[in-house]
């Protein structure tokens, strides 16, 4: 199957929905991943190295995971479009004690032939972070566009990789032929 992007609606969410709305919407294509934005500053990069030297991984948990055919596989060959999106729950993160984060972060990945939803993945993860370096952590962690940069890009692609196994699960499950998404780049 070939991936191909198109222009895609924002998902669409209930006003009880307790997710964020702030992730954009990236169209998939084979081969490369569109993360939005360009290049960061060196000034940018030399801070965001030292705010993940402050930082450890601690956990990475999916919560919840929800696979939904909503049609057919068109025939191999066929050009599907591929949109995805990733938010934060209100509130996070989430301090559990003075020196760790919790955020929990949650996909939804949608295949769609000619328009039409063929299948929707959402997927829910708890992430903690230990800081190691509270001076250092506390000090970035004000700078608003380090903060976008962590939560946007860093935590996304921590939880790629097992959001692109949940996608393939699900959708081999359902009986349907997986879509392969590809690398963060």
């Amino acid at each position: 199957m070939r991936v191909i992007s198109g222009l895609h609606a924002p998902l669409r969410r209930s006003p009880v929905d307790e997710w964020n709305d702030k992730a954009d919407i990236c169209n998939l294509y084979v081969g490369e991943f569109c993360v939005g934005g360009g290049l960061m500053s060196d000034d940018i990069n030399e801070r965001f190295a030292r705010f993940l030297r402050a930082v450890q991984l601690q956990d990475i948990r999916p919560m919840s995971l929800q696979s939904e055919v909503k049609g057919s596989m068109p025939p191999q060959g066929s050009e599907l479009q591929l949109e995805w999106r990733q938010s934060f729950a209100n509130g996070d993160p989430i301090v559990s004690a003075p020196d760790l984060r919790i955020f929990r972060p949650k996909y939804e990945f949608t295949v769609k032939f000619q328009d039409a939803v063929i299948f929707v993945q959402i997927s829910i993860f708890v992430i903690s972070f230990k800081i190691i370096d509270p001076a250092a952590y506390g000090e970035l962690w004000a700078d608003e566009e380090l903060r976008k940069i962590f939560m946007e890009k860093q935590i996304q692609k921590t939880i790629w990789p097992l959001f692109r196994q949940h996608i393939h699960d699900g959708m081999s499950r359902l009986g349907m032929s997986p879509v392969t998404l590809p690398w963060i780049l």
